[in-house]
């Protein structure tokens, strides 16, 4: 998914990050976050004054079920 190679966050010599369910494959991993995300989104998201804090907390809400 991304162009780095040996980055600490994704799985030795790919560029798939780390993530929860173990997907090794682009776009077995592309296709779960959308699902996983599209579902969170659905959700009622954090409250709070647009920040930087703020947005981090909307992050780990939609991709929670995706990386750690």
């Amino acid at each position: 998914m991304y162009d780095i190679a040996d980055d600490l966050y994704c799985y030795p010599n790919t560029k798939v990050l780390r993530n929860i369910p173990g997907f090794r494959m682009v776009a077995s991993l592309r296709r779960y976050e959308i699902a996983m995300s599209a579902q969170r989104a659905e959700e009622p998201l954090p409250s709070g004054r647009l920040s930087v804090r703020h947005y981090c907390a909307v992050h780990r809400h939609l991709f929670q079920d995706v990386y750690a």
